[in-house]
């Protein structure tokens, strides 16, 4: 059944659902809908209008690709000649064209050992400090910082 309710509605209704604004549609149970007419909190209402199906849109004619287009060509233009193949007699007398110098080896930037750090340095400065000694940052990483101070640091 449709009702719409003559008045604002505070709470909620039977079903646990809150009350819509007044004069709005809404659909309730039959005995729902007899108790609130004959309370006078409502009227019936017609249910709303089906909305009506989206017209389908009308296909966007696709435009044909353009023809190609011929070009004309006068007879009397000719392709340039290519460039004369070099004999193997002339390549051989010619000088080797000089090598480019080979790059300079990459050396990756260490940080110089120094001391180790304090014992209340974090632990990242004794993981960075590993590294220096030749663990790699994986291993160093694993370790805890106790391990690390007892192993590279001072004794404790």
């Amino acid at each position: 059944m449709w009702i719409e309710t003559t008045m604002h509605m505070s709470g909620t209704r039977a079903s646990g659902d809150r009350w819509p604004p007044a004069f709005t549609a809404f659909e309730v149970e039959d005995w729902e809908g007899e108790h609130m007419i004959k309370g006078g909190m409502a009227r019936l209402a017609d249910p709303p209008a089906a909305p009506a199906p989206a017209p389908e849109p009308e296909p966007v004619p696709v435009p044909e690709p353009p023809m190609p287009r011929r070009v004309q060509t006068e007879p009397d233009l000719v392709a340039p000649a290519p460039e004369p193949v070099k004999s193997a007699v002339a390549t051989r007398t010619a000088t080797p064209p000089e090598p480019e110098p080979a790059p300079e080896p990459f050396t990756p930037l260490v940080p110089s050992a120094g001391p180790p750090p304090a014992p209340s340095d974090p632990k990242q400065a004794w993981v960075d400090y590993a590294v220096t000694q030749g663990m790699s940052g994986d291993d160093a990483s694993r370790m805890t910082k106790a391990d690390l101070q007892s192993r590279f640091g001072p004794r404790l």
